[in-house]
């Protein structure tokens, strides 16, 4: 996948490119929706970054809804170092692009990690969260 034409679009993810009024509900649809599950299954983090850059100017909507597509996919991915490889792309054609970069790199958190209020773990005022626990495990 090396050319930006190729990134099939769900409708959902047309009408969420198409009527999102805010960069939270774009990136929170594009998330959810079976476009992105598509391309990050079906295809590399490494070639969608690939088309990603090689994307050009987006021409007409279709071209930003595939843009906004691919920067959520990637910035779902495992892709090493992708925060910093994403910083350095031109997004100026996206209204939102920046911006939702930041958001879903807030986002991005380790569920394997374990969580406490304070410094000490031997304190007894002390609680953890951890993946056994959010799942009833």
């Amino acid at each position: 996948m090396s050319n930006i034409e190729s990134v099939d679009l769900t409708q959902s993810a047309k009408s969420a490119v198409l009527y999102a009024n805010t960069p939270t509900y774009l990136l929170d649809k594009l998330k959810r929706d079976a476009a992105i599950q598509i391309l990050l299954h079906g295809t590399s983090p490494e070639e969608l970054f690939e088309t990603l850059c090689h994307a050009g100017p987006a021409e007409n909507a279709l071209d930003i809804a595939r843009k906004y597509v691919l920067l959520v996919a990637i910035a779902s991915s495992s892709l090493p170092n992708k925060w910093e490889a994403l910083a350095k792309l031109d997004l100026s054609d996206l209204e939102w692009g920046k911006l939702i970069l930041k958001m879903a790199q807030a986002q991005d958190v380790p569920t394997h990690q374990t969580f406490s209020k304070s410094g000490n773990a031997s304190s007894p005022n002390e609680f953890r969260w951890n993946q056994r626990e959010l799942v009833g495990h």
